[in-house]
């Protein structure tokens, strides 16, 4: 319990010195300008790696970042994160984020044997999309490739890209070096972001 209570009374300092951007964000609605889906995984950190502060990104995470189709049983989740942030709240710039070390896309390269875990059944979406022969780094490329052509499912993201009103990358975190790779879609393959 330390670790928390040290934690948060760090945090409530920070808060009471920049008492302006935290008031503000209770005051007043949120508008943040970019939606990142990303992993669970806690060493990755997407307002630490966009240096963003509170309010700025909105956030949705999961194992291994996956967005399942439109169409399957467990996109409720998903769906609803994207409704809420691209619909209501009219951010135009959505991230999926993976990353290096991705301990989902390691399990879904497995065999899916228990079919009673939820977890099994979660990495069930993306296990069409990697192989146990392939690196994890191509694995994970080709799982944010799927989650991408998953958002193209939902009529509403559809309509918002035809429009003009949304923009959609890829990209992956390296977290040994921190670098960022971002799917370049003039050579339509992952480029080192400068």
């Amino acid at each position: 319990m330390d670790i928390i209570n040290n934690g948060y009374r760090q945090y409530k300092k920070k808060a009471a010195l920049n008492s302006e951007i935290y008031l503000a964000n209770e005051s007043d609605p949120q508008r943040p300008q970019l939606m990142v889906i990303s992993c669970c995984d806690s060493r990755v950190i997407p307002n630490e790696i966009f240096s963003m502060g509170p309010g700025e990104i909105f956030s949705y995470r999961n194992i291994a970042n996956i967005v399942p189709a439109s169409n399957h049983p467990q996109s409720d989740s998903v769906a609803s994160a994207l409704e809420f942030g691209l619909l209501h709240l009219d951010i135009p710039h959505l991230i999926i984020l993976g990353h290096t070390g991705c301990g989902g896309i390691k399990g879904a390269t497995a065999s899916s044997c228990d079919k009673d875990s939820a977890l099994d059944n979660w990495l069930d979406i993306i296990r069409p999309a990697v192989c146990k022969n392939n690196s994890v780094l191509t694995n994970t490329q080709n799982a944010l490739n799927l989650s991408y052509m998953n958002l193209l499912s939902y009529p509403f993201i559809e309509q918002r890209l035809t429009n003009n009103l949304l923009t959609i990358s890829r990209m992956i975190y390296q977290i040994s070096d921190a670098n960022l790779l971002y799917f370049n879609e003039k050579n339509k393959s992952y480029t080192l972001a400068v």
